[in-house]
């Protein structure tokens, strides 16, 4: 059985780029729970048990599957996490979009600005959590609206229970009202059908046909909430009552208990795979590319070391787990993504980007699945569009939309700034 499930997801490899040999003053890696598996290959029957399928889902990062696979437990909360966490990153690119979109096009028409695109690029910035962009947006904006702004930026208000929020001097046929209720809300509130992005904001009549900068922070808000639910305790919770199992790891990023407990605790601090690579939260000094690169290779080469030697000594169904499944490159991309998402909140988008193009499988570069995850792709987006490569942000969120597809909306805005960006080009070219 172990062999046909492996066989049922098989992955391309890693990148294949050469690296440095293993630092021999780095600690050794433990086990965990890939050679648990490999030691033990009949644990990962026990694991996925009568939810195959969900695990299958889960492994090849379709999240929505794996969710509805599972229904409650563990892996019903690790695949609602993993979409709060994915809505989050593309929150995070919502806000830079839409504050780069105001940038731009008030620079070349000063009266777009009168319109709702300095509301909404505010709203777009205090949901990714830059107080800094929306208050500076908001000050030019009426009072009423200048309090919108603050509240957001101070969401969880116990007074807000239905998706009936006032957007002073905006009529936008409901969907921003309600995604500010769903944002203001302490318990949350869901969207209502229709408001998924698939369609513009109904802002009136002869108005530009701008989408609701607050959908991903709204989802990745209402992902977090359902998290819980299918869990009925907080992850940390159900760590220290139990401990953690096989359940809460397999196909994950962390390469022990231990690093999960410490995750958990601090998403700052250095794991395993961190410490063998030279790699902290706060440890770049510039956001040099070539650094990053290095990190990443001394990740690869204590990788393919321990892979090297759980291999040799395995059974048959031992390694049709470890390199059938590509467990090891798939917890590698991983961590290469944690640390690209670490990075651009750090304001070092060239290392993150060198990190995520270390991540892509390119053998199936244009598709998702257990190595090139959504997360990678969103994050993808985020480093390129930060990088000056707003085509290529593009490319990233076109992979991602068949199977995220509330991504169009930010796909529709991110491609006005584009459009915006080549007619500036175009006349500087002119003048010169």
């Amino acid at each position: 059985m172990v062999a046909l499930l492996a066989t049922a997801v098989l992955l391309s490899g890693c990148s294949g780029e050469p690296g440095p040999t293993v630092d021999p003053a780095a600690p050794a890696l433990p086990d965990g729970w890939i050679g648990a598996l490999v030691a033990d290959p009949t644990a990962f029957g026990r694991v996925t048990g009568d939810a195959r399928g969900a695990w299958v889902a889960l492994h090849h990062g379709d999240l929505t599957t794996a969710a509805q696979g599972f229904g409650q437990g563990i892996g019903a909360h690790r695949a609602w996490r993993e979409q709060a966490e994915l809505h989050g990153d593309l929150a995070e690119l919502s806000g830079w979009t839409w504050t780069a979109l105001h940038a731009e096009w008030t620079a070349q028409d000063p009266t777009v600005a009168d319109g709702p695109l300095t509301l909404l690029a505010a709203l777009a910035a205090a949901d990714a959590g830059d107080a800094e962009g929306a208050r500076a947006l908001a000050a030019a904006l009426p009072p009423a609206q200048q309090s919108l702004v603050d509240e957001l930026l101070a969401a969880g208000r116990a007074d807000v229970a239905e998706a009936d929020v006032d957007v002073p001097d905006l009529d936008d046929g409901g969907c921003l009202g309600a995604a500010l209720a769903a944002r203001l809300s302490a318990d949350g509130v869901e969207l209502p059908a229709g408001c998924d992005g698939s369609a513009p904001l109904a802002l009136g009549e002869g108005e530009a046909r701008f989408h609701d900068p607050l959908l991903h922070g709204t989802l990745a808000r209402s992902a977090a909430r359902s998290a819980e639910d299918a869990l009925g305790q907080s992850w940390p919770e159900r760590i220290a009552a139990s401990g953690a199992g096989l359940d809460d790891l397999v196909f994950g990023v962390f390469w022990t208990d231990a690093d999960l407990a410490a995750y958990l605790a601090d998403p700052r601090a250095t794991l395993s795979l961190d410490e063998i690579a030279g790699w902290t939260a706060d440890g770049a000094t510039s956001d040099d590319p070539q650094q990053a690169r290095d990190q990443a290779r001394r990740l690869d080469a204590a990788l393919d070391a321990w892979a090297a030697a759980r291999r040799d000594g395995a059974s048959d169904d031992g390694r049709a787990l470890l390199d059938d499944l590509k467990l090891v490159p798939q917890v590698r991309a991983r961590t290469l993504e944690r640390w690209a998402r670490q990075a651009l909140h750090n304001g070092r988008p060239h290392q993150a980007l060198a990190w995520l193009q270390m991540a892509v499988d390119l053998e199936s570069a244009r598709e998702l699945g257990p190595i090139n995850r959504p997360s990678l792709y969103a994050l993808l987006a985020q480093a390129r569009a930060r990088t000056g490569r707003t085509r290529e942000a593009l490319d990233a969120l076109a992979v991602l939309e068949p199977a995220v597809p509330e991504v169009h909306a930010l796909t529709e805005t991110l491609g006005d700034l584009v459009v915006l960006q080549g007619m500036r080009r175009q006349g500087d070219s002119k003048e010169h």
